[in-house]
């Protein structure tokens, strides 16, 4: 989940992925489809812009999966 610094901007997100992934108004990303996550659906990027200034950033996401069982019963 994104957020802004101070909370009073208005901020519009998009994603570089739309087909796979978007952010709603609150910041939250979330994957619009179900699929196998690899190594071409792993990385993408989230651009976002203050509506009143209109100043830009993007930030680079790289998805990871993460075991939840202990290292030594991961085969």
């Amino acid at each position: 989940k994104f957020s802004n610094c101070n909370g009073k901007r208005k901020v519009q997100y998009e994603s570089s992925e739309p087909a796979d992934f978007k952010v709603d108004e609150d910041g939250m990303v979330y994957a619009v489809r179900s699929f196998p996550l690899s190594s071409e659906h792993a990385k993408f990027l989230i651009y976002a812009q203050d509506k009143e200034t209109q100043e830009k950033w993007q930030v680079a996401v790289k998805l990871s999966l993460k075991s939840t069982l202990p290292e030594d019963s991961v085969k």
